[in-house]
């Protein structure tokens, strides 16, 4: 058996371990999600904070600083992951692997939170729908962090290096 074939065999996640990661990511974007409608709840129904309604030039500013914002941060937050996908495959340590990917997968949502924090808080700022749309688009791509064990399986293999390898 070639020395590359050992590597592989020997970071090979067992079951145990894909469940337990699926189990932490599960409650990372469960929490995600719990927030987001727990801040819609309080505002929604007269909440802690009683806002003014700001000029029509200031509401339009903010809306585009919060377009601008999350256009950006949404590519953003999902290509970060990516090019850390890259880095995390060529760490030989199963747990250092894990621990990488946990840490990386927290950091993606934890950027689309703030994003879709600020554009609601814009909208209960505001009244202006707008900042609910760009807030919705957060929420659109918040789906492409949903834990699978298919996702958590095909990103913590080796074979997508090993494929770039045999093209080259």
């Amino acid at each position: 058996m070639s020395k590359r074939n050992q590597n592989k065999k020997s970071l090979q996640l067992s079951t145990q371990e894909i469940s337990q990661i699926l189990k932490v990511l599960r409650i990372q974007y469960n929490l995600f999600l719990i927030l987001m409608m727990g801040f819609i709840a309080v505002h929604a129904w007269g909440g802690f904070i009683k806002y003014e309604a700001p000029d029509h030039a200031l509401t339009t500013q903010l809306q585009s600083v919060a377009v601008l914002v999350t256009l950006g941060g949404i590519p953003a937050a999902l290509r970060y992951f990516g090019i850390r996908m890259k880095k995390i495959r060529e760490i030989r340590s199963v747990s250092h692997r894990i621990a990488a990917y946990k840490k990386n997968a927290l950091i993606r949502l934890g950027v689309l939170e703030v994003l879709a924090l600020l554009n609601l808080t814009g909208y209960f700022v505001s009244q202006n729908y707008s900042f609910l749309l760009i807030a919705g688009m957060v929420l659109v791509a918040s789906v492409f962090c949903i834990p699978t064990v298919k996702r958590i399986t095909y990103d913590l293999s080796e074979e997508e290096e090993e494929a770039e390898n045999d093209e080259a």
